[in-house]
């Protein structure tokens, strides 16, 4: 019998958005800041992290 972390159970979906100095959304080939957004299975945000793209 296979064993089944609870983690395993829980569906998250993640996002990614792109956007230049000014903060306006732009395509990741013109982006200079990187956001990553992870959400759990009711859409409560559970982790972000904000970067700087050379």
């Amino acid at each position: 019998m296979k064993q089944v972390r609870s983690m395993d159970l829980v569906k998250k979906h993640s996002e990614m958005h792109y956007f230049d100095d000014l903060m306006n959304p732009v395509t990741r080939e013109m982006a200079t800041v990187a956001v990553f957004r992870e959400f759990d299975e009711k859409g409560n945000l559970i982790f972000e992290a904000q970067g700087f793209i050379d």
